[in-house]
């Protein structure tokens, strides 16, 4: 249970680290891309490859907070099974 959470944790930091990534690209490329109109086509190529990233980091992190709600919920019923166990006469 503790290793699925900390597992979920992972997941979610890699994600963030690679919003920061993703963003970092975005600084780098608006450094190249030229403002003419020529250069329109790309902008919006790549601004919808851009979005589609974005839902798709969005999409692992919604699945990641419910990994690591399901594990919370589990954790939990885990932790009352295991008073009751301690509750049991010996």
């Amino acid at each position: 249970m503790k290793k699925e959470v900390e597992t979920t944790y992972a997941e979610i930091k890699k994600l963030q680290e690679e919003t920061v990534s993703i963003d970092t690209q975005i600084i780098e490329l608006r450094k190249f891309l030229a403002t003419t109109v020529d250069s329109a086509p790309l902008i919006k190529q790549f601004t919808a490859k851009l979005a589609n990233e974005v839902v798709e980091i969005e999409n692992e992190i919604t699945r990641a907070r419910t990994s690591l709600a399901e594990a919370e919920t589990q954790l939990a019923t885990a932790q009352k099974d295991l008073e009751t166990l301690r509750r049991l006469p010996k």
